[in-house]
C-alpha cells in the first residue's frame, strides 16, 4: 500500500492541500548558491519558516524538526498509516474508497470547546486523507487576552485575564478599611464601632433599614406604615384574603417587626376557617407583574385589593384567633442565619388553650414545628433563643425554641402586653411587673419615696436603656401614662402620652396608640408630645410595631455604607468582583448588598441588589454573574456604586469583625 501526506497550507489568504510521499527534514536540505534560498530548492520543501498546523513541531520547511505526513493531525510526523490498529482514522490507514466520515485529530477533550471544531475526512484510492475543515487548539497555553479560548481546554484566556476578569489591563481595585487607601470612618455607619486595629464590629444598640411603625386598624382589616421620622402614612394595606374573612372582619391586632422593617401581622378573625397572618414588606418590594415598578399603596386613601399590592408577600391561614406574634432570628447549624416568625393561636370565644406555629419567614409555610397547649395572648422573643408568651390575666412562660423545652413563672398580678429587655427580663402589663427569671424575683413599680405603687397598662415597651413605658390606668389615674426607671423601678407620669398600645423607634422616642384615632410621640429627654392622626380606623396594637424590642433584645444589628464613585461619564463600567476580610463566628452573619446608577439622585432612588451573605458565601464574589443573575443588564450600570454592608449577631455575645471590603472594576470605551 502506498503511503502519503497531505499538508493545509495557507496561500494568500486560502487554504491548500499539498501531499506527496515520504519526505525528509531539514538536515536534506542540499540547496547551493551564494545566498543559500536563491537558487531552485532541490528538495522540495520550503526554506526558511516552518509550516506546522498541528503543532507538533513537525511540517514543511527549513525549521521544521522533521517532515510531517498530515498537519491535520498532531498524532503524526514522518510516516502516514501507520499504528491503523489502534488509530484506524489516522491519514494513510486503509478504508473503503469514497468513504466520508467525521474526524477530529486535536487532543482528547478538545474538540467542541472554544475554537475548536470537527472536520470532515474522505477516503481517496482505499485511504484516509487528512481531516478536512477541523479548526486544532492554537497552542497548548493561551497568549493573547481575546475572550477566546484559543487551546480549547473549556476556559478562556486563563492566565492572561486582568483582575477584573476581563482583558481590560486597567483594572481598578478600590477598598476601605485595613490596608486601603481610605479607613473606615463609622459616621458612615449606624450601629458600629472601630476596634483599636482599624476593623469594625456591631455597637450596642440596634438598627434598622427602614424607619417605620406599623399599627393595625381593626375596624377596617387594615394596617398602616407610618414614618417614624416625618409621622406620615406611607402606605396601607389590607390584611386578610376576602374569601378568607367571608364578610367579617380580619380584626388584625398583633404586629412583629424584623431587622428590614417589615411586618407580620396576625388577624384573630375567628369565623369562616379561622385567623391568619400576612408578611408585608416596608421596602424593596418585587416588581411581580413586570411593568418596571412595585405596585403598592401610598396611604389611607390608597388600599389596594387583595393580590395587587406588590408589597404583600405571603399569607399563613388556619391559625384559630391568630394573636400573639414575634419574629425569631435563629443561628442554624451550618452557622448561617434563618428567619422565622411564631404566632400564637389564642381564642376568647372557648376553652381552647392555644398553640403557637412556627412559620418560615420567607417561604410562609408553617415548618410543623408547634408549641403546643400554650396561651399566646402576646409573645416576646428574648435572649438565648427563648420565646416569652402569656395569656390573657395569666403569668408567663418561655419555651426554647431549639428544643421546645418550657419554664412557667408563677407570682404575677395578672398579665395583658408582654416585652422583654436586653437583660433579658421580662416586663408584662396588665398589672404592670418585672421578672429576673434566672433569679424567679418579681419587682414592682415604686413612688419617688420608694414605696409599691399599683401601675396598670395595656400594652408595655422598653427602651435602650431599660426603662418600660405603658399606661392606661392607675396611680396617676384613668389615661394615665408611665415611664419606670429600669435601675430604681421609680415612675414618672407622662402627661399626653395615654394608650393601649407602646413602641420604641429607632431614634429612641416612645409612641403610644390609643383606641380611638391617633398615636402619640414622645422625646424621651424632653417629654413634649406631638399627636399622629393618619386617621387611624379603630386601632387596636400593642406588641413590637418597629421591631426595636427584636433588635435591642435578641439581634444586634449594625451598618456600614460605602459610595464608590467609578468610571468617567464617557466611559462604561465593569463590575468584576466584590472580595473582603472578616471574621464571622458561628451565631453571626455579614450580608453585602449593592445599588448603582449614573447620579447620586438616581441612586438614592434605586433598588437594593442582594449580592453575599457570610455564611455560606466566600469572599471573593463574582458581581457579574450575581448581576446577571438578578436580571441587572451589565452593559449599562451606572458608575455610581453604593456597597451596604450588614453585621449582625444572634447571642450579643459572637459578633463578626469587619477588616475590609472593596470593588474590582473596569472602564470600558463606550464604542469599543
Amino acid at each position: 500500500m502506498r503511503r502519503w501526506f497531505s499538508i493545509l497550507i495557507m496561500v494568500g489568504g486560502g487554504l491548500l492541500f499539498a501531499s506527496g510521499c515520504g519526505g525528509t527534514n531539514k538536515s536534506d536540505d542540499d540547496d547551493t548558491g551564494p545566498d543559500g534560498d536563491a537558487d531552485a530548492d532541490a528538495d522540495g520543501d520550503s526554506d526558511g519558516d516552518c509550516v506546522d498546523l498541528d503543532g507538533d513541531g513537525a511540517g514543511q520547511g527549513d525549521d521544521c524538526d522533521a517532515d510531517d505526513c498530515d498537519d491535520t493531525d498532531p498524532g503524526t510526523v514522518d510516516e502516514c498509516g501507520q499504528d491503523c490498529g489502534v488509530n484506524p482514522l489516522r491519514a494513510g490507514c486503509p478504508c473503503t474508497d469514497g468513504e466520508v466520515t467525521a474526524c477530529y485529530m486535536g487532543p482528547p477533550g478538545t474538540g467542541g470547546n472554544g475554537i475548536c471544531v470537527p472536520g470532515l475526512k474522505e477516503c481517496v484510492g482505499d485511504a484516509w486523507g487528512p481531516c478536512d475543515g477541523q479548526v486544532l487548539p492554537q497552542a497548548a497555553v493561551e497568549t493573547e487576552c481575546d475572550y477566546e479560548d484559543d487551546n480549547c481546554d473549556g476556559t478562556a484566556d486563563e492566565g492572561l485575564l486582568s483582575d477584573c476578569g476581563d482583558c481590560n489591563p486597567e483594572c481598578t481595585v478600590s477598598c476601605v478599611g485595613v490596608d486601603c487607601e481610605d479607613g473606615f470612618d463609622v459616621e458612615d455607619g449606624r450601629s458600629i464601632v472601630q476596634n483599636p486595629d482599624g476593623t469594625i464590629t456591631l455597637g450596642g444598640s440596634a438598627t434598622v433599614s427602614n424607619f417605620v411603625i406599623w399599627v393595625a386598624n381593626s375596624g377596617e382589616g387594615t394596617v398602616s406604615k407610618i414614618d417614624t421620622r416625618t409621622h406620615e402614612e406611607e402606605g396601607r394595606y389590607v390584611t386578610m384574603p376576602p374569601e378568607v374573612a367571608s364578610g367579617w372582619s380580619a380584626s388584625p391586632s398583633r404586629t412583629t417587626v424584623n431587622p428590614h422593617g417589615d411586618v407580620v401581622v396576625s388577624n384573630r378573625h375567628e369565623t369562616a376557617g379561622g385567623g391568619g397572618s400576612t408578611k408585608i414588606m416596608a421596602s424593596d418590594c418585587p416588581d411581580r407583574n413586570g411593568n418596571g415598578i412595585a405596585d403598592t399603596s401610598s396611604g389611607a386613601g390608597d388600599i389596594m385589593e387583595w393580590g395587587e399590592d406588590e408589597c404583600q408577600i405571603w399569607y399563613c391561614d388556619d391559625i384559630p384567633a391568630a394573636r400573639g406574634s414575634a419574629f425569631e432570628i435563629r443561628a442554624e447549624l451550618d452557622a448561617g442565619i434563618h428567619e422565622f416568625v411564631w404566632v400564637g393561636a389564642y381564642s376568647l370565644m372557648n376553652t381552647y388553650t392555644g398553640t403557637i406555629y412556627e412559620i418560615d419567614s420567607v417561604t410562609g409555610e408553617k415548618t410543623g414545628r408547634e408549641i403546643e397547649d400554650t396561651p399566646a395572648y402576646g409573645l416576646a422573643m428574648g435572649p438565648n433563643g427563648l420565646l416569652w408568651s402569656v395569656g390573657l390575666g395569666g403569668c408567663p412562660r418561655s419555651t426554647d425554641t431549639t428544643t421546645l423545652e418550657q419554664t412557667a413563672y408563677e407570682g404575677c398580678g395578672g398579665a395583658y402586653g408582654i416585652a422583654v429587655d436586653s437583660e433579658g427580663r421580662v416586663w408584662i402589663g396588665s398589672s404592670v411587673s418585672r421578672l429576673t427569671p434566672e433569679d424567679d424575683l418579681w419587682e414592682y413599680p415604686l413612688d419617688e419615696d420608694g414605696n409599691q405603687i399599683s401601675v396598670y397598662g395595656g400594652g408595655i415597651t422598653v427602651d435602650a436603656f431599660g426603662n418600660a413605658f405603658t399606661g392606661e390606668w392607675g396611680w396617676g389615674g384613668p389615661g394615665s401614662a408611665y415611664k419606670i426607671d429600669g435601675e430604681t423601678m421609680v415612675v414618672t407620669l407622662l402627661p399626653g402620652m395615654g394608650g393601649h398600645g407602646w413602641a420604641v423607634d429607632f431614634d429612641g422616642y416612645i409612641w403610644s396608640v390609643d383606641m380611638q384615632d391617633s398615636a402619640h410621640v414622645m422625646d424621651p429627654e424632653t417629654l413634649e408630645v406631638e399627636d399622629v392622626r393618619p386617621p387611624f380606623v379603630s386601632p387596636y396594637t400593642y406588641s413590637d410595631m418597629t421591631g426595636f424590642q427584636l433588635q435591642n433584645t435578641v439581634t444586634p444589628a449594625g451598618v456600614y455604607e460605602r459610595l464608590f464613585e467609578t468610571c468617567d461619564a464617557d466611559k462604561q463600567l465593569h463590575l468584576a468582583s466584590l472580595e473582603w476580610v472578616a471574621d464571622v463566628p458561628a451565631g453571626s452573619a455579614i450580608t453585602f448588598r449593592l445599588k448603582h446608577a449614573d447620579s447620586i439622585e438616581e441612586l438614592e432612588a434605586g433598588a437594593w441588589i442582594d449580592v453575599a451573605s457570610v455564611p455560606p458565601d466566600e469572599s471573593p464574589v463574582d458581581l457579574d454573574a450575581v448581576l446577571r443573575e438578578a436580571g441587572v443588564d451589565t452593559a449599562a450600570l451606572g458608575r455610581f456604586v453604593r456597597i451596604e454592608v450588614t453585621l449582625q449577631s444572634v447571642d450579643r455575645l459572637n459578633r463578626p469583625t469587619l477588616t475590609s471590603f472593596g470593588i474590582y472594576y473596569s472602564c470600558l470605551d463606550l464604542f469599543g
